[in-house]
């Protein structure tokens, strides 16, 4: 039986910056994630990156706690490479232009706050 968690990325600093449900290795892999999540894990360097895990029941549980994670840390102001609320992964998950649009606003607006940080 597979062993889903819920694991989320940090900074060296503590700050998270991603939340995502897995099994297995994924939270280890840093492939086949977003620019946005490369671009962090650059800066900063791969074995820097702080990767917590909560152990979950079942993959139902671990859908339901990662759209926990999202929504609590973004209410609290947290800014996360997350496209989505989280809860229904990204198997043929393919973004509008619009999305594109908004996502790159975004970034734009991370980079300029997160510059000011160091």
């Amino acid at each position: 039986m597979k062993q889903f968690y819920v694991y989320i990325h940090k900074k060296p600093d503590g700050n998270p910056f991603y939340v995502g449900k897995g099994c297995g290795n994924r939270a280890y892999q840093f492939s086949k994630r977003t620019q946005w999540h490369k671009n962090i894990v650059d800066k900063y360097g791969r074995n820097n990156i702080i990767i917590e895990i909560v152990n979950c029941v079942n993959e139902s549980q671990a859908f339901d706690l990662e759209k926990i994670y999202i929504k609590q840390f973004k209410h609290g102001g947290v800014c996360l490479v997350n496209l989505t609320d989280g809860g229904e992964g990204h198997s043929g998950f393919r973004q509008s232009q619009e999305t594109k649009s908004k996502r790159s606003e975004k970034l734009k607006q991370f980079y300029a706050s997160d510059a000011g940080q160091n």
